[in-house]
Parts: structure tokens; sequence; C-alpha cells
């Protein structure tokens, strides 16, 4: 199950801290991968800044859903115009718009189990 964690805005910063904070994840670096983590902080502090990268990997971001979409819907349509095309010749303006409005239909669900599949170990 995926979440998103960055929308906090509901309690402090310090209350959080103290509530859900409470597990640990641990890993080992080689000294290079600790300078190129430590470097690529900048100011934050080496835990918070990892903290950020670990959940911004887990988080699932609206603009990979819409992208996936947009670009499913148009893989959807090209397919399909291209088997018609080939079978049945052109198609015409009514069956252009039934492609177009199920590719549009299903495009949003097709990204959402893309993702989710993509993110399963």
């Amino acid at each position: 199950m995926l979440h998103d964690f960055r929308d906090r805005s509901a309690a402090s910063p310090n209350a959080l801290k103290a509530a859900l904070r409470a597990r640990c994840v641990s890993t080992k670096l080689t000294e290079a991968e600790y300078a190129t983590c430590a470097e690529l902080a900048g100011s934050k502090s080496l835990s918070e800044w990892t903290r950020e990268v670990l959940l911004a990997a887990v988080t699932r971001r609206p603009i990979e859903e819409l992208l996936l979409a947009e670009v499913l819907a148009l893989r959807t349509i090209v397919v399909n115009l291209q088997f018609a095309v080939v079978t049945r010749g052109a198609p015409t303006p009514d069956q252009m718009q039934g492609l177009i409005g199920r590719a549009d239909r299903e495009k949003a669900q097709k990204a959402v189990d893309r993702l989710t599949a993509a993110r399963r170990p």
C-alpha cells in the first residue's frame, strides 16, 4: 500500500516527529557513497535528506500518473487505429470518437495499474 507522506499540514513538525518517527531504517554505505549523500543533502541533515529521498521514492506523484495515462491513451488509439486501417480501411468519424472515448475512459486506471505493478518487488 502506497501512502503520500508529504501532506502533514494538520500537525506541527515537532508533534509529527514525536508521534510518527518511532521506527528506524538503517543501511551501510561506502565512504564514497556517504560523501555523495552528504554532498547532495546540502544544508539539510543527512537523516532529513535521506528520509525525504526515501519517501519520494515510494510516493506516487500525480504527474507520473498523468503522463503515463496520456501515453497509454495515445498508444491505445494508435494501435487500434493501425489495426482498423489494415483490416477494415479508414475508420468513420464515429468510430474514431468511440476509440478516443474508450482510450480516455481507460487511461487513468491503466496508468494506476502499471505504476502499482512497477513498484511491486
